[in-house]
């Protein structure tokens, strides 16, 4: 009965929660006591089936999430954060500009605390701490200060590209 997936073509966590005992005598002992056996046994085997696919098509979904997260951050979040710290004053359109580094800090900072305040797990909660304390309310700064922004505030923004290009693309290449 622990043989009814293919195991070896699984994640290896995927494979280890299939194959717990413990799920098996949870279902087992969850299932209608009325039915025959071989019923009770049907029943378990497409609940252990329907837990395969859930668990399954999580881990590809938040794959292919992560990896849109990456190229993202990598791509534009980088690239900009690089132009404005580099360019500082010297920006083509600088009204704009700024007005969108302010909208982007409130969005990033209302994101990120939603998300802090919704996440079931805190696993991941430094990058919402990153997010809500650093990355936001200094986009905010810089978009409601113009070019009159001083210098060192810049160079923390392209700190924080460089530190986006690197983190997120030593993960995609990973």
């Amino acid at each position: 009965m622990r043989d009814l997936l293919p195991s070896q073509s699984l994640p290896r966590p995927i494979q280890l929660f299939i194959s717990r005992p413990a799920l098996d005598d949870y279902l087992a002992s969850h299932l209608f006591l009325t039915t025959t056996a071989n019923a009770r046994l049907n029943t378990f085997i497409t609940i252990r089936r329907h837990l395969f696919i859930i668990l399954y098509n999580h881990n590809i979904i938040y794959t292919t999430i992560m990896s849109f997260v990456r190229q993202f951050h990598v791509l534009i979040v980088g690239a900009l954060f690089l132009y404005v710290g580099i360019k500082r004053g010297d920006i083509a359109k600088p009204e704009i500009t700024f007005k969108v580094l302010l909208g982007l800090g409130a969005i990033v900072t209302a994101f990120h605390l939603y998300r802090a305040t919704t996440k079931e797990s805190i696993a991941a909660a430094w990058v919402n701490l990153i997010h809500i304390l650093l990355v936001g309310p200094l986009l905010m700064y810089i978009g409601w200060m113009g070019a009159e922004t001083p210098r060192k505030f810049f160079e923390l923004l392209m700190m924080l590209g460089f530190a986006a290009i690197g983190y997120h693309g030593y993960y995609m290449l990973s």
